[in-house]
Formats: structure tokens, C-alpha cells, sequence
């Protein structure tokens, strides 16, 4: 009777099972108390834990105003300016494609958030 098939996975991180399995070798014996000139790292954080260090005019309820600290409208203005560059490329290369979308080239001012 043949073998079933692996299973399918869209995992990048899958691995398929092999029949080799574990090396049963025995971890070293470490200590278990630190050595004597150890001494632990003092951290000494004035700040609460849990809370972002923001700018005053930052509304942290807003997630454009989030988004806006790191995307300005001169960034999204490249974004978009290199966006239309690449699709006018694209059309030039094979105009006449039949499963190519249609292409409207997108700048700030033709889209809006509602």
C-alpha cells in the first residue's frame, strides 16, 4: 500500500516530519547559582511601564494621528508618485493583457478617508 501524502501547508516555517528524530545526548551539568562576582543588571526606569512616549499633540485614541507620526503627507506623496511610475512601466511593457486590471493612477488628492 503506498505511503500518504505530506500534508500541505502554506507555513514558510513547516517542516515536513522526517524519521529521524531527536539526539538523545545529555545536557551538561551547569551550576545553579550565579558565580560570585555576578551581579544583576539595576534598571532603573523613571518612566510607567506600558505607556508610550508620545508627542503632546499626539491623540493616541486616533490611529491617524499614530499613523501620521510616521507616514508624512511628503512620504505618502513619494509613495504614491513611484506607485504610478511602476504601472506606467508596466502598461507600457504589455498594454493589451487581458487579465491586467485597470489601472487609475492614485495621488493624494484622489483619495479620501472617511
Amino acid at each position: 500500500m503506498p505511503k500518504r501524502a505530506a500534508p500541505i501547508s502554506n507555513d514558510p516555517d513547516f517542516v515536513k516530519f522526517t524519521k529521524y528524530g531527536q539526539k538523545g545526548s545529555v545536557l551538561p551539568d551547569l551550576p545553579r547559582t550565579p558565580p560570585a562576582a555576578w551581579q544583576p543588571l539595576e534598571i532603573n526606569n523613571p518612566h510607567t511601564f506600558g505607556r508610550a512616549q508620545l508627542p503632546q499633540h499626539v491623540n493616541v485614541d486616533s490611529p491617524i494621528s499614530l499613523f501620521d507620526l510616521f507616514y508624512d503627507a511628503e512620504l505618502l506623496d513619494r509613495i504614491a508618485y513611484h506607485t504610478n511610475q511602476h504601472a506606467e512601466k508596466l502598461q507600457a511593457e504589455a498594454p493589451s493583457t487581458p487579465d491586467r486590471r485597470r489601472w487609475k493612477p492614485t495621488s493624494k488628492a484622489s483619495s479620501s478617508i472617511k
